[in-house]
């Protein structure tokens, strides 16, 4: 009996290997401790992100908006996709942030075109062509700083879409990387809630994943384009 192991406080000890970044214990502690069931990590400290999104809809709102991030000095941009290999992808949506809590987007392709969006306005998509074309001033600024978490697969996605990013970049991935060697991952949802404290939405929720997972043409255009603003909006506060 004395060299029996008790049962430990699994509140406490999650909460230990929380603050330690040990992910993997703290998995298997839940699985052996909380009923048979894997309980997640400890959030006490992680918010909703709480992005107010925007999405341009008509070619109108496109010219007010590409006019907007014309005057912007520094921007974070984020590519919606068909493919997780840039050079398959096709763009879904453009996503654009230069001010925290702020996420816009801008819808390119999907299967659910008229669908309302969260203020009942008709949600459309937009030529992709067109889109391109009116964002391609801003996009290839040689004095705009553009921000972005794996800048490099966007930069390819913009290329088959025929836009070449330039300007300084700043990539999170990259840069939390050199300041942080020891981390095991470097993704969005992994940054924003030990940097930031914040609870982002996965791709999984979107998309499934494995034999089950979609392309994100699938998801319905209010989904894309949360999902898609709260990244450009995270981007830029990692930055």
């Amino acid at each position: 009996e004395a060299c029996r192991t008790p049962t430990p406080d699994l509140q406490r000890l999650l909460t230990l290997f929380d603050g330690l970044g040990f992910r993997t214990f703290a998995e298997q502690a839940a699985e052996l401790y909380g009923n048979g069931t894997t309980a997640p990590l400890v959030e006490s400290v992680a918010a909703d992100a709480g992005t107010t999104t925007h999405v341009v809809t008509t070619e109108a709102e496109l010219d007010a908006f590409a006019a907007q991030l014309a005057q912007q000095s520094a921007f974070a941009l984020d590519t919606e996709t068909t493919s997780l290999l840039a050079v398959d992808a096709d763009v879904v949506g453009y996503a654009f942030s230069w001010q925290s809590g702020e996420g816009w987007y801008v819808p390119v392709r999907g299967n659910d075109a008229g669908a309302p969006g969260e203020d009942g306005k008709q949600l459309a998509y937009l030529d992709p062509e067109l889109v391109a074309a009116k964002l391609k001033p801003a996009l290839e600024d040689p004095a705009t700083l553009k921000v972005g978490q794996n800048l490099k697969y966007d930069m390819n996605v913009l290329q088959r879409a025929g836009v070449t990013l330039a300007g300084p970049l700043f990539d999170t991935m990259v840069a939390a990387a050199l300041l942080h060697p020891e981390r095991r991952t470097n993704n969005m949802d992994d940054l924003a809630r030990d940097m930031l404290g914040l609870k982002t939405t996965p791709i999984t929720e979107l998309i499934g994943k494995g034999k089950n997972q979609r392309s994100m043409l699938d998801v319905p255009l209010p989904e894309v384009a949360t999902y898609a603003a709260e990244d450009a909006d995270i981007t830029w506060r990692l930055y």
